[in-house]
């Protein structure tokens, strides 16, 4: 009888050891996940450009955004960044208001047209005059300037769930 009691010991304890290393690497996976909820991926970026004073989107702006839209619908853990920007026509403090303004309006739109729910945009920004991408000193480079970016990043935590 010693000997049957002490194989089931033996395969008993074998068990627990293989209970132990799935535990510990479910752990390791649990602590990762976690760690990642706030390490992003940028997988969409794009930029949609206003004429001179105006903060409402044009239709070419709202087909830029449609199109994202539609490359973001599959995607987990998201969430959208909306920086406006502005030329250095008027004053800065103008162009400060009207930033946000287009940040803004770019906001309005996803959220109330494309029905992104407003949980997973950042804040929107106006950065004024400052962060231009081309020369203010020509009409070609203003009109680079007035724009907002739109990025979208995805949450490496949920992202990368691997199936679990």
């Amino acid at each position: 009888g010693g000997e049957v009691v002490r194989n089931q010991v033996i395969a008993n304890t074998d068990s627990i050891e293989k209970v132990k290393r799935r535990l510990a690497d479910s752990i390791t996976h649990v602590n990762a996940r976690v760690t990642n909820l706030d390490n992003y991926e940028e997988k969409i970026s794009l930029v949609v450009n206003f004429p001179t004073n105006v903060s409402e989107l044009v239709d070419g702006a709202k087909g830029v955004l449609d199109d994202m839209v539609n490359r973001a619908a599959g995607l987990k853990g998201y969430i959208v960044v909306v920086k406006g920007y502005a030329d250095t026509t008027g004053t800065a403090n103008y162009n400060l208001q009207l930033s946000t303004a287009r940040a803004v309006s770019v906001v309005r739109y996803l959220s109330e047209q494309k029905g992104i729910p407003l949980q997973r945009i950042v804040n929107p920004t106006g950065y004024g005059s400052t962060k231009a991408i081309a020369s203010n000193s020509t009409p070609d480079g203003r009109a680079m300037n007035r724009r907002a970016s739109v990025t979208v990043l995805v949450s490496k935590g949920i992202a990368n769930n691997n199936g679990r």
